[in-house]
């Protein structure tokens, strides 16, 4: 059953598979996201948690009840961090150019032939994805899923100044305006 529900989370990535990255081309990665648990220490991180289960819900199929309890995996949190993103953006392409995209930000954009050459180690992985979870990132969020070049002032306030303080959504909000038309 949660193979089933791993394939049907990869299909929301499809794309053509001549173009990297893809599914077929980074299958031990994503499996790697799949089984990490995503941890927050921002409160309201709990948010982008609940996003993550919410494409269980999604799936048609049926999950164990422990599995429907577990906390959202890296890979279903970045699918629903990419779902945000092409729903702010009004994208009718699907979400797996954001998806691909947050991966870059990380640095983890690894293919199977990067692990297999030992480029790319699980090791590698796991340390990235300690250090963006604890946000062990700079104040411009490099480091993390959504870095940017300048970090806006509002009202002569600092409260978006440090952005490993800031919770995801607001992260997210602040890179989609700095990279992309809205």
């Amino acid at each position: 059953m949660e193979a089933e529900y791993y394939e049907f989370l990869l299909s929301f990535l499809d794309e053509d598979e001549n173009q990297l990255p893809s599914v077929s081309s980074s299958y031990h990665l994503l499996w790697k996201l799949h089984h990490t648990e995503f941890r927050y220490s921002a409160m309201m991180d709990r948010n982008r948690d609940m996003d993550g289960r919410e494409w269980r819900n999604r799936y048609g199929g049926e999950l164990p009840p422990a599995f429907l309890k577990r906390p959202a995996s890296v890979l279903e949190v970045l699918l629903g961090l990419a779902d945000r993103m092409a729903f702010e953006l009004d994208d009718e392409d699907g979400i797996a150019q954001f998806f691909w995209e947050m991966l870059d930000n990380l640095g983890i954009n690894f293919t199977d032939y990067e692990f297999a050459e030992g480029i790319a180690t699980d090791r590698q992985v796991d340390k990235t994805l300690h250090r963006w979870m604890s946000r062990q990132y700079d104040d411009y969020g490099r480091g993390g899923i959504f870095p940017l070049q300048f970090v806006p002032e509002f009202d002569g306030s600092n409260e978006f100044q440090n952005q490993n303080r800031l919770e995801l959504w607001y992260q997210m909000q602040l890179y989609l305006a700095e990279n992309y038309d809205i």
